[in-house]
């Protein structure tokens, strides 16, 4: 069997993860959902909705849609129970993750870290965290007495709702607030042929340049260039043809990144991004940058140089002779 999907995405890792568990060899055909492939008439062909996951059956014909993929692919295993009412358990959770869980998870997540554009969905990402906030709530409340979804052994229901939850941070979700899910992730994480998801294919993705980058009224102008692990964010005094007087370069998974900042005025500065400051009975806020002496600026330099080849030389030269500068 074949698999189109972006190793990404939560959806397409349920079903990578779903045939880890069972043993079950697929083809793994990598479809980047930035690029555009999903919607080219070869693709609409195999998906007319022009999603993915879809799954290429033996016979040639397609299953898209990923909880009806990890279904078929469970089938007569012990990660879909065949008794009705413990079948209708795990299905009762592949409908919330879908309809409550993944729209709210999943997109703050996908706007956040794997968007060219996270500034341009400031007001969906704050209209959305609440309800991933009350999702996850939900999800620590059912596992306070239990240590699977539905029934008493690991199903399906844990698999779909693992594939984005693990990965929530991405989205600013602080699941340290909801320790009976962090406990759970451990457990899913332990079970027999378990397989990480797999981000090798975009381990080097180039930075790119937001053509529209929001300026800040009564300040010079700035340019931004992202990656799913990389920031930089250069300012200029005057005009973004002048030379730049300071930059921010951020490097790492979102809310976990590490912050060298030069200004012409001060040290190079390391940092590292901290989640925000606590706030009682409450998860954490805005993320914030916080002192940190033990950032390897060496490292996030050889990383730039190997994801910087969208910055212009001269510009892209003068960062890395800035970070060969003692640090503050």
């Amino acid at each position: 069997m074949k698999v189109y999907g972006d190793s990404r995405s939560g959806n397409c890792y349920k079903v990578r993860l779903t045939a880890a568990v069972l043993g079950i060899p697929i083809d793994w055909d990598e479809v980047d959902v930035l690029s555009g492939r999903t919607r080219s008439a070869e693709f609409l062909a195999r998906n007319p909705y022009g999603k993915i996951p879809v799954l290429q059956l033996e016979d040639g014909s397609y299953l898209p849609e990923s909880n009806a993929i990890i279904s078929y692919l469970a089938e007569g295993s012990a990660l879909l129970p065949s008794e009705s009412l413990a079948r209708a358990r795990v299905n009762q959770w592949l409908f919330w993750e879908q309809y409550s869980h993944e729209p709210n998870i999943a997109t703050v997540r996908f706007w956040r870290s794997l968007s060219r554009t996270p500034e341009a969905h400031a007001r969906q990402i704050a209209q959305r965290m609440p309800a991933g906030r009350q999702a996850l709530q939900v999800m620590d409340d059912h596992l306070q007495d239990r240590d699977f979804f539905a029934g008493d052994g690991y199903t399906i229901a844990d698999i779909a709702l693992y594939a984005y939850t693990h990965v929530a941070g991405d989205g600013g979700f602080d699941l340290r607030a909801y320790p009976a899910v962090e406990a759970w992730l451990d457990r899913v994480a332990r079970q027999p042929g378990h397989a990480p998801m797999d981000l090798s294919a975009y381990a080097f993705e180039p930075l790119r340049e937001f053509p529209r980058t929001r300026q800040i009224q009564g300040e010079g102008p700035r340019r931004w260039w992202h990656a799913p692990d990389m920031d930089l964010i250069v300012w200029y005094a005057t005009s973004k043809h002048a030379e730049p007087v300071g930059f921010q370069l951020c490097d790492g998974p979102p809310h976990r990144q590490r912050s060298v900042i030069w200004k012409s005025e001060a040290q190079l500065i390391r940092e590292r991004i901290d989640d925000g400051e606590d706030r009682a009975a409450r998860p954490k806020g805005a993320p914030i940058s916080v002192s940190d002496g033990d950032t390897d600026v060496r490292a996030i330099a050889d990383r730039f140089q190997q994801r910087g080849e969208a910055v212009e030389a001269p510009l892209r030269d003068w960062i890395v002779g800035k970070l060969s500068e003692p640090a503050a």
